[in-house]
């Protein structure tokens, strides 16, 4: 029986196509487990995607999600698979991204590796026209700073799951997961994996391309959609504190309350003794001083005058 050295956990909600592009950039590998869990999509995808799809893809273990209200995001769906992953190392992918060719070098490189974490590099590009975008730019420039400082501290602000390789045994012994919730998932797993661990590197190899879509949960902007994002992005300070590295993630919780004011200004002012309890008075009154001047001269400039 083949070891399996990598199981790659790939939740799905109607974009068999993009899946489909998803899994061609995957080695076939007889030390690879591919995982696609299928997060309650309309019933006519699934039918078609198994009866069509699915036997193109022997290797591929595809679990049907069903459940009776409706969708519940990717981290319910993503706890599914590592219910099923059997690999010594857990990798995690967006149905609409992909996998770069040098991953299959990277797999051989790594497979005996014996850090807890391998991090790497990622590329960009729109999902339609694949022409190049930016999403990768922050993830890449906090990787490159570690490698020049050696400061790990800052792998607290790395707020994403994939673009890495995680022992499975560090998942199981600390008893990770993620919350069922329909977006910002991944922070609460990333934070807690980044407190238990301490043996990690950098590989110099971009083995994942993160795509920008129209209509993907990324584009939202629906106050629930950002409230949500805001209350994580608080928890993950709350969080962090405990171990001394709120600090590294305070910017966030701005930031997402800004995202929060352009898309409801009501509930941004209801928010505001949240965002005081968070990151503290003094921090928060200066950021809402500047925030405001800024707003001010917008609106003098008559840009953004819908928001007075």
């Amino acid at each position: 029986m083949n070891t399996i050295n990598y199981s790659i956990i790939i939740p799905h909600k109607n974009i068999p196509k993009l899946l489909e592009r998803c899994l061609a950039s995957i080695p076939q590998r007889d030390d690879i487990q591919v995982i696609v869990v299928d997060d309650n999509s309309d019933a006519d995808i699934v039918e078609t995607w198994r009866a069509t799809s699915l036997p193109k893809y022997p290797h591929v273990e595809f679990v049907f999600a069903k459940n009776e209200k409706g969708r519940k995001g990717a981290g319910y769906a993503r706890n599914i698979g590592l219910e099923h992953a059997k690999g010594k190392w857990i990798v995690f992918a967006d149905a609409d991204d992909f996998f770069m060719p040098c991953v299959d070098e990277a797999m051989t490189q790594y497979a005996d590796d014996e850090h807890d974490v391998v991090f790497f590099f990622c590329n960009s590009v729109d999902s339609d026209t694949l022409q190049l975008a930016n999403r990768e730019e922050y993830l890449n420039n906090r990787l490159k700073h570690i490698q020049k400082t050696g400061n790990w501290e800052i792998a607290f602000r790395l707020a994403v799951c994939w673009a890495r390789f995680i022992k499975h045994d560090v998942i199981r012994q600390h008893a990770l997961s993620f919350p069922e919730i329909y977006t910002s998932e991944d922070l609460p797993f990333v934070n807690k994996l980044s407190v238990v661990t301490t043996n990690q590197t950098i590989a110099d190899y971009d083995i994942y391309c993160v795509t920008e879509r129209k209509g993907s949960l990324m584009t939202d902007k629906r106050a629930k959609t950002q409230k949500l994002r805001f209350k994580m992005a608080c928890w993950s300070v709350d969080y962090l504190n405990r171990y001394g590295q709120g600090h590294q993630v305070k910017k966030n919780v701005n930031y997402w309350w800004t995202k929060l004011y352009n898309a409801s200004r009501l509930q941004a002012i209801l928010s505001v003794p949240r965002l005081v309890k968070t990151n503290g008075w003094e921090y928060s009154t200066k950021f809402l001083r500047k925030f405001s001047k800024k707003r001010f001269k917008n609106w003098r400039r008559g840009k953004n005058s819908e928001y007075f």
